[in-house]
């Protein structure tokens, strides 16, 4: 039972190490496809900036 555990505890950690990499790209992906203009928005402040 313990190894059923541990190995219960490893599979949990393996997904949240996951979602932790994949939620902000998601978010970022899913943010940017929602709202276009703000990308452009930003794509002209980065160029005034430089």
């Amino acid at each position: 039972m313990e190894q059923f555990v541990s190995y219960m505890v490893l599979v949990l950690l393996g997904i949240g190490m996951g979602a932790i990499l994949v939620i902000p790209y998601f978010y970022d992906f899913w943010r940017t496809d929602r709202t276009p203009p703000n990308r452009e928005e930003e794509k002209k402040t980065d160029e005034q900036h430089t």
